[in-house]
């Protein structure tokens, strides 16, 4: 969790030097990462087979349709939950932070219910 270092530099600690010497070393990092792939792709040789045959879409019908219309339009909804929760509620944030994190997040939550209340009602 490089990244979380970054932050922790910045916001905890209050030193933005280090924060940008780091985030610089992690940039320099992904810049060697996409060169050393596009390197080894510019080598790679791809041959197609022509007995191979083509797949068709398959249209799914029934349950299946159904369960997959679910997942698909679930999956993205429940990652972003995750994240939220890491966010409020890992040990990135100190004990106390940590705490006041979970109280705003859960007034928020209330807040968010009470107004759907108030619209519905």
């Amino acid at each position: 969790m490089f990244t979380t270092g970054i932050f922790k530099a910045w916001l905890s600690m209050g030193d933005a030097v280090a924060a940008a010497q780091l985030s610089t070393c992690l940039l320099g990092f992904v810049v060697v990462v996409l060169a050393l792939e596009r390197a080894s792709r510019s080598r790679a040789a791809y041959h197609g087979d022509a007995r191979v045959a083509t797949l068709r879409p398959q249209r799914l019908r029934g349950a299946r349709a159904a369960r997959s219309r679910f997942a698909a339009c679930a999956a993205p909804v429940a990652a972003r939950l995750r994240c939220c929760r890491r966010w409020f509620c890992c040990s990135a944030w100190p004990g106390q932070e940590r705490a006041a994190a979970r109280r705003a997040l859960a007034a928020l939550v209330a807040q968010q219910l009470r107004a759907r209340g108030a619209d519905r009602g």
